[in-house]
């Protein structure tokens, strides 16, 4: 870039210093140059802006703003001409009649030829409440409009006669032109900073495209009638839309739209974790079992778990020591585990909380993330360590410090990602507290493992380490018991937070359904013991938790995989190897659930009127993949939902809650994942149990 920018300077220098000698002398009779030199020249003020130098820098960036896109626009408009040639000869006649009539290439001659990024400023706040930060970079998808069905028909259909046909009516005239700025059309921006130069731009493409065709035959050396899609990286991180037959670039879509059930073919999208390709979710069911695509390589890809400091995430490599130790051991122990989440969650609420007379302001999310992080090592690691504070420090924070790392790390080049690991601060924290957490851990398996080997204590205990050291041995696997925790920090403590913060705030702003779940929960309380048949008959509240989780998915990318192999499809649509796929979720899908924007406790409680099964909060679908789908459905799913109803029982029949002033703040979204948002303040007070719930 340096010698470009010196060897343009010295291309450059002399033209400017005649320019300005003859400036000097007033040459008379010698009409001036027509060029931006000239220009340049004749708008400066100060001897800055009169500096050669200067003006030969303005001329390559007004070269490196100009040259591409008319270049790319002109190869573009050849190769639609060359896979559609049923346009060339009425453009090659337009252009002969009006060059006829206009006495050539006039800019006359070519307007009569009729066939957004920006910085913040400062903080703002959208009309949706969505706020942004100052110096984010901010930009609109423009090739998601122009692929709307409500805006044009058959969008991915070139039509060479489109905006032709739009601009015969007179008051769309202005409207469907090249160079016109539109909301419907934003190739050239929109408002203060549309492209000045587009008008000289639309002039060149016109000139290039007319010199091609009347002097030239141009078409593809091989035209493939019919080419299902095969997408591939496009060297840009912009999203384009290109030909079905002469080359495949990646599309733009609305993360909206994949809530909507819109989709009605594979599309691919360059996303913030790279390439990915989003299949309609009438596909759920067909690669839902699929071996050749792999979902534990999906993760580890997706949270580069090669990154020293992230590499608990690798342990999902043994996914079938986990789905097993998950899916039976833990499963099969519900009703003894339940009532250690139910000590647990007493005791670590008393604590974190305790009495409380008046109104008190705390942050939600982080004490439900010490909450959940306590109840759930109950479980995973045991008593002796579910209070443990250097632990739960640990289990609090590590996911946030390593979302932070892996997003910093997609943002290098894969080169650089290697020295990355020496200087980033957060995965120097997530190095740290992998070896805290093997300090802490490894004393308490030793102690387990010892016991074990010299028969006492044999008897399985409810806290995962002696199911996991028994299936690890079965598989003759060797299973790093720390990596291994930190692996559950992330795929069940952060998420049933998560779940929890949404719900606690869904059930707060809708004022109604708290007193409606306080009479539910003391009916089967009142009768009954913490067992996991009675939580099973929480009905109303396994509804609002499905509700919840419907409204507020923590992510875009459902049913992720990874091709092992090349993959076809039952249409016919390839999935390349090492390609991540996904399946778009009907969460916001209208048909499926009337009136989608809104909060309804009961929605789930009365579709099981049709369907027992089928719409409680473990169960996976088509319409609802918040647990995922098939054999890789998550495994904790009956665990975690036994544990969000033990929580949120405690708190809602123990407390009183409330927004601040503030109100809700709307979740987060980073790329294709949501979260809560951290800095959500609510109020709390004590309130008269009707119920003992320690007695139960």
């Amino acid at each position: 870039m340096q010698k470009e920018l010196e060897s343009a300077t010295y291309t450059e220098l002399p033209k400017c210093n005649e320019r300005r000698r003859e400036q000097a002398q007033e040459l008379q009779g010698r009409s001036k140059p027509n060029d931006f030199v000239q220009w340049m020249t004749d708008l400066a003020t100060t001897d800055e802006e009169r500096d050669p130098a200067n003006i030969a820098h303005r001329a390559l960036i007004m070269s490196q703003a100009s040259i591409p896109p008319a270049a790319l626009a002109a190869t573009h408009t050849l190769y639609d001409l060359c896979a559609y040639p049923e346009y060339v000869t009425p453009i090659i006649e337009e252009a002969a009649a009006v060059m006829k009539e206009e006495g050539g290439l006039c800019p006359k001659a070519l307007y009569r030829m009729l066939s957004f990024q920006r910085t913040v400023g400062k903080p703002l706040t959208l009309s949706d409440g969505l706020h942004i930060p100052r110096d984010a970079q901010i930009c609109v998808a423009s090739s998601a409009i122009t692929m709307d069905l409500e805006l044009y028909e058959h969008p991915e259909r070139f039509d060479g006669w489109r905006y032709y046909k739009k601009r015969l009516n007179s008051a769309e005239e202005n409207r469907h032109q090249f160079t016109s700025v539109d909301r419907e059309w934003l190739h050239f921006g929109y408002g203060n900073h549309a492209c000045p130069g587009r008008f000289f731009t639309s002039n060149q493409v016109k000139m290039i495209v007319i010199h091609f065709l009347r002097n030239y035959e141009i078409a593809f050396r091989s035209v493939q009638e019919e080419v299902k899609l095969k997408p591939k990286p496009h060297p840009i991180l912009g999203l384009t839309y290109g030909l079905r037959r002469s080359g495949y670039f990646f599309t733009a879509i609305s993360t909206d739209s994949l809530w909507k059930g819109t989709i009605n073919k594979p599309i691919a999208v360059v996303s913030p974790i790279g390439p990915t390709i989003f299949l309609p979710n009438s596909f759920a069911s067909e690669i839902r079992n699929m071996k050749e695509l792999n979902f534990s390589r999906s993760i580890v890809k997706n949270a580069l778990a090669r990154a020293g400091g992230l590499d608990p995430i690798l342990a999902l490599d043994y996914h079938e020591v986990i789905q097993e130790v998950v899916r039976i051991d833990l499963t099969r122990s519900l009703d003894s585990v339940t009532e250690d989440v139910k000590a647990e969650a007493e005791a670590a609420i008393s604590e974190l909380l305790g009495d409380i007379p008046d109104w008190k302001i705390i942050d939600l999310n982080s004490f439900l993330y010490r909450l959940v992080a306590r109840v759930s090592s109950r479980v995973f690691l045991g008593p002796e360590l579910a209070d443990n504070a250097e632990w739960l420090d640990i289990a609090s924070s590590y996911v946030t410090q390593g979302g932070m790392a892996a997003r910093k790390l997609r943002g290098m080049h894969p080169l650089l990602r290697v020295f990355a690991r020496w200087w980033l601060p957060e995965l120097r924290v997530c190095r740290q507290q992998v070896a805290k957490a093997r300090r802490i851990i490894e004393p308490l398996v030793q102690d387990r493992l010892q016991k074990k080997a010299h028969g006492k204590g044999t008897e399985k205990t409810a806290d995962m380490l002696s199911w996991l050291d028994d299936k690890a041995k079965a598989k003759r696997v060797k299973i790093d018991f720390a990596k291994f925790q930190l692996l559950l920090v992330v795929v069940a403590v952060h998420t049933t937070a998560e779940t929890v913060s949404m719900l606690m705030a869904d059930l707060i702003e809708n004022e109604n359904a708290i007193p409606r779940l306080r009479e539910e929960m003391v009916s089967i309380l009142s009768t009954h013991d913490w067992k996991k048949t009675s939580l099973a008959s929480m009905t109303l509240l396994d509804s609002a938790m499905k509700e919840s989780q419907r409204m507020n998915p923590i992510t875009d990318l459902t049913l992720q995989r990874t091709a092992l192999r090349n993959v076809t499809l039952s249409d016919g649509t390839i999935i390349p190897k090492d390609y991540r796929v996904a399946v778009e979720h009907r969460l916001q899908d209208s048909t499926l659930y009337p009136n989608p924007d809104q909060f309804e406790l009961d929605r789930f409680l009365k579709l099981r009127g049709t369907d027992r099964s089928k719409w409680n909060f473990v169960t996976g679908s088509p319409e609802h993949l918040g647990f995922g789908y098939g054999r890789h459905t998550c495994p904790g799913r009956f665990f975690a939902s036994n544990e969000i109803k033990v929580i949120v029982t405690h708190l809602l029949l123990k407390y009183d809650w409330n927004f601040t002033e503030k109100g809700r703040l709307p979740n987060l979204c980073s790329g294709t994942d949501r979260h809560f948002d951290p800095r959500q303040t609510i109020v709390v007070k004590s309130r008269k149990e009707h119920i003992n719930l320690s007695s139960r």
